[in-house]
């Protein structure tokens, strides 16, 4: 959306975009994004296997056999084949495979520290269920009920005509993906890139949560250092920083005394953060924290740090870009 935002600013409309499209009545000034566990290059971000084995997931003699099957998803995505079932099979498997052949649980896709049982209805995100009853009409038999009734709601949000078109809103729902899957292998790298080369320089700051498995920081990190930016050598060879975000202690969620909140690493109008004690949803997760991540993207600053992100540099050796460059290309 950035990126056609811009275009057309620029009066640069895409081929494809061009048709029946009028001049641009006014500019809309973009000043940046916060892009939470992405799904940005999935021939970088499809396979799990690195994430599990940081996770104990799986052992390492595992993990090279999915690093093969990883390099067999890429060749297909190469060829055009964006519906590949071993690409998905690189987070399924897994999945599926977590708690044993015999165990009757799965760690969860969002989530490693949460546990879901075989074949039961998904819980995750938490307050889904009530969401679909408040907005969707969607009965799931929650005792005591919410009290509430969803036309009424739909109504005051003005958005009856959901009702008229026979549509329920869902939390998510099929439809719009199957609508697109024979996109889903393309990514948006291209289009990010011009985003971080626009002269208007937008600042894209990615964060991802550190225990989130279907978009894990791995497969992020891996795909920023991959990109095809003319800042890309000098982002890779830049320091890691903790961050501490200077909220009360009290806010944290499962706060241990003097961890950080996250880490980071930036250039110029790149960013990447980790989060610590949180998953596939970061805000959910750490609400708190992520307000604060938010205020400093904006304002450009923190009350524990007039640095912004960067609190505390991590004084550690770092591989050069040519070798971060090769290791992306395999």
């Amino acid at each position: 959306m950035i990126d056609f935002i811009l275009q057309r600013n620029d009066g640069n409309l895409l081929p494809s975009e061009s048709n029946g499209l009028q001049p641009l009545r006014v500019n809309i000034p973009v000043s940046g994004a916060a892009i939470g566990n992405g799904w940005i290059s999935p021939y970088h971000q499809y396979s799990a296997a690195d994430a599990a084995y940081g996770a104990g997931l799986i052992g390492s003699a595992q993990r090279t056999a999915f690093e093969e099957k990883e390099r067999q998803c890429q060749a297909q995505l190469k060829s055009g084949n964006y519906r590949s079932s071993i690409c998905f099979n690189l987070l399924d498997d897994i999945i599926d495979q977590s708690a044993g052949s015999s165990g009757n649980t799965k760690v969860s896709q969002y989530d490693t520290r949460l546990w879901e049982v075989k074949g039961a209805s998904r819980q995750f995100p938490f307050g889904h269920k009530d969401v679909e009853t408040y907005l969707g009409c969607k009965d799931h038999g929650q005792q005591p009920s919410i009290g509430v009734d969803c036309v009424d709601v739909l109504q005051a949000i003005h958005a009856t005509e959901s009702i008229d078109a026979g549509q329920k809103y869902l939390e998510c729902t099929d439809p719009p993906y199957l609508a697109l899957m024979n996109q889903d292998g393309l990514g948006v790298v291209d289009e990010l890139v011009r985003i971080l080369d626009h002269p208007s320089k937008p600042h894209m700051l990615f964060f991802n949560g550190m225990n989130d498995l279907i978009c894990n920081h791995v497969g992020n990190e891996e795909l920023l250092d991959a990109l095809p930016w003319s800042k890309t050598s000098q982002y890779i060879q830049q320091p890691r920083h903790a961050w501490e975000s200077g909220v009360d202690v009290a806010l944290k969620v499962n706060y241990t005394p003097g961890r950080p909140d996250g880490y980071i690493k930036q250039f110029e109008n790149l960013s990447y953060l980790k989060v610590v004690e949180s998953g596939h949803m970061v805000p959910m997760d750490q609400p708190a924290v992520s307000l604060a991540m938010m205020q400093t993207l904006v304002y450009g600053g923190t009350s524990a740090s007039n640095n912004g992100f960067l609190t505390s540099m991590q004084n550690l050796d770092r591989a050069t870009d040519d070798n971060m460059m090769c290791k992306c290309a395999e």
